[in-house]
C-alpha cells in the first residue's frame, strides 16, 4: 500500500517519455486554466484527491453528498 504522502504514480513519467510528451504538447491547443482548475490540478499533483482515480460513480457521489464518504 502506498504511503499517504507518496506521489501518485500515474502522474509521473520517465525522462525519455517526458521529452516525447513535450514535443507532442507543442502541437496541441493551449488552454488557460481558471483559478479553480489550477487548484484542482495542484490537489491532483500533491495527492490531495487520493484515493480518487477519476470521476465518481453514482454510488460514490451519493455517499459524498449524504455522508462526505465514498460508497
Amino acid at each position: 500500500m502506498l504511503s499517504p504522502h507518496a506521489p501518485i504514480p500515474e502522474l509521473y513519467v520517465s525522462y525519455d517519455s517526458s521529452q516525447k510528451l513535450k514535443l507532442e504538447a507543442a502541437s496541441l491547443t493551449s488552454h488557460d486554466l481558471t483559478p479553480r482548475q489550477i487548484c484542482d490540478l495542484e490537489l491532483l499533483l500533491n495527492g490531495g484527491f487520493n484515493p480518487l482515480k477519476g470521476f465518481l460513480t453514482e454510488a460514490d457521489y451519493d455517499g459524498v453528498v449524504e455522508n462526505m464518504r465514498l460508497a
